[in-house]
């Protein structure tokens, strides 16, 4: 696994049994090397050596490692210390009430997102200001109202095994991906998660 060392920016390689906690980064794809810097100061600053961007951390023009990360996506999201969610389209406080601005944003319509909402226990939301607007637990109705996912899926109270196949695809129906195959791929996982 490839990590950026929060120190001084440069990729590690670990292996197995020796990988150090981390965060990771979700947000949407768009250009922009200061989510990779301020995830980092950020991963710093709550203590962290390293963490992972899905962007730079995997290499994605060897065939081999893009399919084993695609396949193994959702247990390395379990696996994270906590996930840094970027929001670049949620206004601060000021501007809008979160109930609102919150389901407005893109990330909640994005595929690849929603393993990265449900499988990580701890999920921590930033605005496009890199200010904390909240985490899974305090902003949980907001969430389950705008992803219709309930409480105990999101809290890890209830395995994703209990809920039916039709329920699964629900949650993904009003989401999007560049490709079409990738709507099934962001649903890697959930069949076989707990």
């Amino acid at each position: 696994m490839r990590l950026i060392n929060t120190n001084d920016g440069w990729f590690e390689e670990f292996i197995c049994n020796d990988i150090p906690p981390y965060p990771i980064l979700s947000h949407t794809w768009e250009d922009g090397e200061k989510k990779i810097d301020m995830t980092c100061r950020i991963a710093k600053k709550d203590g962290y050596q390293y963490a992972w961007v899905v962007t730079c951390c995997i290499d994605k023009s060897s065939s081999a490692e893009l399919t084993e990360a695609i396949k193994s996506m959702y247990q390395w999201y379990q696996q994270f210390s906590v996930c840094y969610v970027f929001l670049s389209d949620l206004p601060p406080p000021q501007v809008a009430p979160l109930e609102i601005a919150l389901s407005r944003c893109r990330w909640f319509a994005r595929g690849w997102t929603l393993q990265e909402l449900i499988a990580p226990a701890n999920v921590v939301f930033f605005d496009g200001e890199w200010k904390d607007r909240g985490d899974k637990e305090t902003l949980i109705d907001h969430l389950v109202s705008i992803t219709g996912i309930n409480k105990g899926i999101l809290r890890h109270t209830q395995s994703l095994s209990s809920m039916s196949v039709a329920q699964k695809m629900s949650w993904a129906a009003s989401r999007t991906t560049t490709r079409i195959e990738d709507t099934a791929y962001s649903m890697l996982g959930f069949s076989t998660s707990t």
